[in-house]
């Protein structure tokens, strides 16, 4: 047995993915509720991110966590988009990997420069030392090339604009999973990835108490993987299942997602519990309950928008929020001030993130798909 299904005999397999599976290049088909959580989980990020700039930390405490769930959709759409034509050799390696590559890179390019400029505008002047790392920065952003070594931008892997690990983590991830579907490895070789992976990150968990900076930070870059790893295993493991229409109202998923986010930050041993309990059963449920139904060529509009805005929202807001947090912590505001303003600068990125997905991210994307499948 394969780590995917065989293909299907005439057109159809069992489960979640019982509808006619695309040719390459795939039709355009929808989950309709994966694509509206997805908005709904970036804005839990870019809310978290306010909140640790802020002074609001409490604020949505376990928003690190709808990362993960991003992980577990990311897979769960591949193996149905593109694992029936990388099972059959319709598509190769390579080709995918492009294919994703110029999916990820204009939102990253635009958001690193707009992190360089306004880096560049940072009060008080930059120091030689600091021009020149904000450049080195730059080009290894746009590179998607993580820097190891401290830096006076920030001591994360991508200094500029944060996030972009987890995009760097998820890139690996698709990678692996095309060369695991085309070489056709046992499932039973998916099942030990999965343990092995669960075991490292439990071991994490039991010494950091979160996996808020698991694969984040140079020190824990390493733990990246198996962060990575089990939410992939999970989302095809998903995709594999034959289960009955058990879906909920998006709207009680999306309330689900803001709850699991927004929970407090619990005392001992019950924060790495809670976050093992997110990682291995409400995300998993919250894929399963909004996939367990056909995928559509069309969705509701505000369904559309919801998971159009969710990847430039999540590329640009990181920079954007430093600096609010920066202008907000330099005067002295109220928490009630803070929040409103916090708020009202949230709306305002989700509003400039729907602008670069129609000016700027969609048409480049479509250009630089036509150029690979050409």
């Amino acid at each position: 047995m394969s780590f995917m299904r065989a293909p299907a005999p005439p057109a159809a397999m069992p489960g979640p993915a019982s509808h006619r599976l695309p040719a390459m290049p795939p039709t355009r088909v929808h989950f309709g509720d994966l694509d509206f959580l997805r908005g709904i989980a970036a804005i839990m990020v870019m809310l978290f991110h306010f909140g640790e700039r802020t002074g609001l930390p409490g604020l949505v405490a376990h928003g690190y966590l709808a990362v993960d769930l991003f992980f577990v959709m990311s897979a769960f759409v591949l193996s149905h988009a593109y694992g029936p034509a990388l099972c059959e050799g319709r598509i190769g390696v390579m080709r995918f990997t492009v294919l994703r590559v110029a999916r990820f890179w204009p939102m990253l390019v635009l958001g690193t420069v707009l992190a360089a400029v306004i880096e560049l505008g940072r009060p008080g002047g930059l120091s030689s030392l600091h021009l020149r790392e904000t450049l080195v920065s730059l080009l290894a952003g746009c590179a998607f090339v993580p820097i190891f070594h401290t830096v006076t931008v920030e001591h994360v892997l991508f200094p500029l604009n944060g996030p972009v690990w987890s995009l760097f983590f998820e890139l690996i991830g698709n990678i692996a999973f095309a060369v695991l579907v085309a070489v056709r490895v046992p499932r039973g070789a998916g099942l030990l990835l999965a343990l092995v992976s669960a075991m490292w990150l439990g071991s994490f968990l039991g010494a950091n108490g979160s996996v808020e900076y698991a694969g984040t930070v140079a020190q824990d870059f390493l733990a990246g993987f198996p962060r990575v790893a089990l939410a992939m295993c999970i989302g095809v493991a998903l995709h594999r299942l034959d289960v009955p229409h058990l879906r909920l109202d998006r709207w009680v998923l999306a309330l689900v997602v803001i709850g699991f986010t927004c929970m407090p930050s619990l005392p001992g041993l019950a924060e790495p519990l809670y976050n093992a309990a997110c990682l291995l059963l409400v995300c998993p449920a919250i894929v399963l309950l909004a996939t367990s139904h056909a995928p559509t060529q069309r969705a509701p509009a505000l369904v559309r928008w919801s998971g159009m805005i969710s990847y430039p929202l999540y590329a640009i807001h990181y920079p954007i929020a430093r600096a609010i947090g920066f202008l907000l912590m330099h005067h002295t505001l109220s928490p009630a001030l803070r929040l409103a303003a916090v708020l009202a600068s949230a709306a305002a990125i989700v509003a400039l993130a729907a602008g670069c997905e129609v000016a700027y991210d969609a048409p480049l994307r479509r250009r630089l798909r036509r150029l690979v499948l050409a």
